[in-house]
């Protein structure tokens, strides 16, 4: 598991390392890279994904609940997460780096946030009473 682990994350910062050295143009311009920098860090995370399955017998109650959490923002996080350096592209200069990033991921997590309780657990909650009722209404199966 440690092994798996390690390539993985080690996988996932080296290509976020060559992202970063090239950057958008120098991805496109690389046969290999353009088109699969999105496959090559979910091949890394698959490798993290793996190692953590079964590693923890019975997680914690903290441990479930972050891990509902962070799987609820997720869908947010993947939609909004290039809308916060776009919007603050204005103030990027005055920042430094690490603040401009931490302040992108913190409206970035408030948007996901606000986006899963005004639509998405509503939206979730009608679909299950929906396939509740829907499942009472159908007639049983009979045997063959």
């Amino acid at each position: 598991r440690w092994v798996l682990m390690t390539a993985g994350v080690l996988a996932w910062l080296g290509l976020a390392a060559v992202y970063a050295a090239l950057g958008d143009a120098g991805v496109a311009r690389h046969d290999a890279l353009r088109g699969n920098v999105g496959l090559l860090a979910a091949m890394a995370f698959t490798l993290m994904v793996v190692a953590w399955v079964g590693w923890i017998e019975r997680p914690s109650a903290w441990l479930v609940r972050l891990a509902a959490v962070l799987g609820n923002l997720s869908y947010g996080v993947y939609l909004f997460h290039n809308a916060a350096p776009w919007m603050l592209e204005p103030i990027r200069a005055s920042l430094p780096g690490p603040w401009f990033a931490l302040l992108c991921l913190a409206i970035t997590a408030i948007a996901a946030q606000l986006m899963h309780w005004v639509f998405e657990a509503p939206c979730r909650r009608y679909g299950r009473r929906l396939a509740h009722v829907l499942d009472r209404r159908r007639p049983p199966l009979s045997p063959a």
